[in-house]
């Protein structure tokens, strides 16, 4: 998670793995997501939408407080 939000945060929200994917095969898998949707994509700027970015902070901090509550109050 915590290099997740790095490379977010280096990268313009912008998500590492995609850029690659497209990069290396001129396609990702979104495109095929939208292909087998028969949906045009709208952008290819490869930015994470707000709400999964939130849903990942969310996660890394629950881990935190998780991991905190079980090595040193319980």
């Amino acid at each position: 998670n915590l290099l997740t939000i790095i490379s977010w945060k280096l990268n313009g929200n912008r998500c590492i793995l995609t850029q690659l994917e497209n990069y290396l095969f001129d396609e990702s898998i979104i495109d095929i997501y939208f292909k087998f949707l028969n949906k045009k994509r709208k952008e290819s700027n490869f930015i994470v939408p707000v709400y999964q970015r939130r849903l990942l902070y969310c996660s890394f901090i629950f881990g935190i407080f998780y991991h905190l509550y079980k090595n040193y109050i319980y």
